[in-house]
């Protein structure tokens, strides 16, 4: 085991998860998820698309501490405090995204059995990336990792 996947066990450990980030590369937004809620506190991992690390990172580590104290959160329903005067939104993530984006719950979780919940935010002007009228660039920004949310009914 190397340092890093120490690090990362040690994280779950004294806080319930580890919260992984990935940076933005060419025209591929970045994203950061957490690992370890699943073993911690038997809830899905979030991941959470398009956002800068330093929010990201606040908001998992919020979306933790709420988990902690023994919040679960579900699709089909909204949630406010992780953005100012904003409702954010959780859909199921399907196991085919799993490989690209999702390689340490992978390590932690030896194969694909577990669950991950992707947190959706809306545009500034309260548009989620499956509406019709949201602006292209803004649903390449925070591509929704299950195909089936027109389905949704939120």
């Amino acid at each position: 085991m190397d340092k890093f996947e120490k690090k990362t066990l040690q994280d779950i450990k004294d806080t319930g998860c580890s919260i992984k980030h990935v940076l933005e590369e060419s025209d591929l937004p970045p994203f950061s998820y957490t690992i370890g809620l699943n073993q911690s506190y038997g809830h899905p991992e979030i991941i959470v698309i398009g956002l800068k690390r330093d929010l990201a990172h606040w908001i998992l580590n919020e979306c933790n501490r709420l988990i902690s104290e023994g919040s679960k959160f579900a699709c089909n329903k909204s949630y406010d405090g992780f953005l100012d005067n904003v409702s954010v939104k959780f859909n199921l993530v399907e196991k085919r995204f799993y490989e690209e984006y999702l390689g340490w719950g992978i390590w932690l979780n030896k194969g694909l059995d577990f669950k991950v919940l992707q947190l959706l935010y809306p545009t500034t002007l309260g548009m989620f990336p499956w509406e019709s009228d949201t602006p292209e660039f803004f649903k390449t920004w925070q591509p929704i990792l299950n195909q089936n949310i027109d389905r949704i009914p939120y």
